[in-house]
């Protein structure tokens, strides 16, 4: 059963990275879904510590998220997503994740510059889809606190 829901909060991760990507958006009932899997994994990850301390994660990552979201940074689903992955992760893995989503951020900068210079993309598309390198910093933060 919790491979089951570690697949789940997976897919519902790349699930979110994927609309992102296409619509520039990642919906509410989207995030609950990575909110709630996550959560769930959380309880029966056999290294997931404490429930304080994924509530604590996901308390800290929802306020920076919204305050990123606030300096223009990031978009408000960017910030839930975040908040949302951090549930399933506890509070000592926080660095971690920070950091494999800020890597990841990085290669999707270059990638999309890269991208937007060959095929003179049109601005409708200009906005950078973030919950790309954060469901990818989520997922490595996954295998590498495993």
């Amino acid at each position: 059963m919790p491979e089951i829901i570690f697949w789940l909060f997976i897919a519902s991760v790349v699930a979110a990275a994927g609309y992102d990507l296409v619509r520039r958006v990642i919906p509410n009932w989207l995030n609950l879904i990575v909110l709630v899997t996550g959560a769930v994994w959380a309880f029966y990850d056999p290294n997931a510590g404490d429930a304080w301390s994924h509530i604590a994660h996901f308390a800290i990552a929802l306020v920076a998220g919204m305050l990123l979201f606030k300096f223009g940074a990031w978009g408000g689903g960017d910030g839930k997503l975040y908040a949302a992955c951090a549930v399933s992760l506890p509070l000592q893995a926080a660095p971690l994740f920070a950091l494999t989503t800020a890597v990841a951020g990085v290669l999707l900068v270059v990638a999309f510059g890269i991208v937007r210079r060959v095929s003179k993309m049109s601005s409708s598309l200009s906005a950078l889809p973030y919950g790309v390198a954060i469901a990818v910093g989520a997922i490595c933060t996954h295998l590498i606190f495993a």
